[in-house]
């Protein structure tokens, strides 16, 4: 077991063996990060600033606390999977891979993983840092728990998206374009762009129907212990979901490639 799992450990930590290549991109995440925390704080500070005690059931300190949960969750599912997976299998690399005694998805994954967990440890401290001087809050452990757990469903979640529009690339030139519309509707329906609670509440039934709902929206709401049960089931469904996607889309891809030469 534990020499099959040495190749995808060795994807996994490539990113960090090769440290001095990702300097820049790395100083870069640890700056962007607050930044754009600090501009969220002006934004909204300015739009509570009229006596306003409560927005669409967000107090000032629970909105900006949103936000920075959506850092976490971001800094962990920044990946350019899909668009590795269909640059190889445009230029023919896949080839490469599929020559080799690993399962390439699984490499893909594991290579990803460790980029986003380098993001992730090098981007912490200072998201910390502007959640201990900017946010009075204090939360429950078990919460923190059943967030960790989230967290990780959602980790695997984004994994399987990014494969399935990767995927595509098996049907089409270049997946941009597709990427490019599922990460509108996306950015939307998950409450990345504003909470789903400013929204009417037929659109709020429509988002059900995203899988970023789980992952980015309901992350939040699970921290602050209002859910959980309900998150789990949606979160085990869609990966039912995306998985048997992917399953589909590998198989006959994988024989479209091949008869393709």
């Amino acid at each position: 077991m534990k020499q099959m799992a040495k190749p995808y450990f060795h994807y996994f930590t490539v990113c960090y063996k090769q440290f001095n290549e990702y300097k820049l991109n790395l100083f870069v995440s640890v700056i962007k990060y607050p930044i754009t925390l600090m501009l969220t704080w002006f934004i909204w500070k300015y739009l509570f600033q009229n006596n306003t005690q409560e927005m669409a059931g967000f107090s000032f300190q629970s909105i900006i606390l949103y936000y920075v949960v959506l850092q976490w969750v971001t800094l962990l599912n920044q990946t350019d999977l899909s668009d590795k997976i269909s640059d190889e299998i445009r230029t023919g690399n896949l080839n490469i891979y599929m020559s080799r005694p690993i399962f390439y998805l699984l490499a893909k994954w594991s290579e990803s993983l460790g980029k986003s967990s380098l993001h992730f440890v090098v981007s912490f401290v200072p998201v910390m840092l502007f959640v201990a001087y900017f946010i009075d809050t204090s939360f429950e452990p078990i919460n923190i728990l059943y967030f960790s757990f989230v967290l990780i469903l959602g980790v695997f979640m984004s994994g399987l998206l990014e494969t399935c529009i990767g995927l595509a690339g098996f049907w089409m030139t270049k997946v941009f374009g597709l990427k490019y519309f599922l990460k509108t509707f996306f950015e939307i329906s998950g409450g990345i762009l504003i909470p789903l609670t400013f929204f009417p509440k037929w659109f709020d039934g429509v988002t059900y129907l995203s899988p970023l709902r789980f992952i980015y929206f309901e992350s939040y709401r699970v921290l602050k212990g209002e859910v959980f049960t309900t998150v789990i089931i949606g979160q085990l469904i869609w990966l039912l979901v995306l998985s048997f996607i992917s399953y589909l889309l590998w198989n006959y891809g994988v024989k479209r490639f091949e008869g393709s030469g």
